[in-house]
């Protein structure tokens, strides 16, 4: 049985200034696995989702675009 990629996600970047905060992650989620991202409060998990530079897909199509704008807290 071959697998696909469910989520792609290609040097995925993003700074705040002069930190940089990812540095090109790079990950491949094959359909029907299931992964967590996990880490403290202010690591990066949230921001994974919003970076500056490189590709988000969903079973191939690129939804870099279309992902909502986190912008901070309320």
């Amino acid at each position: 049985m071959t697998t696909r990629n469910a989520l792609e996600f290609k040097g995925l970047k993003k700074n705040f200034e002069r930190a940089e905060i990812i540095r090109g992650v790079d990950l491949n989620i094959h359909e029907h696995e299931r992964h967590v991202i996990i880490g403290p409060n202010g690591v990066g998990k949230s921001t994974l989702f919003n970076p500056v530079s490189g590709r988000i897909k969903l079973f191939g199509a690129d939804i870099h675009h279309h992902l909502p704008r986190l912008t901070g807290w309320a």
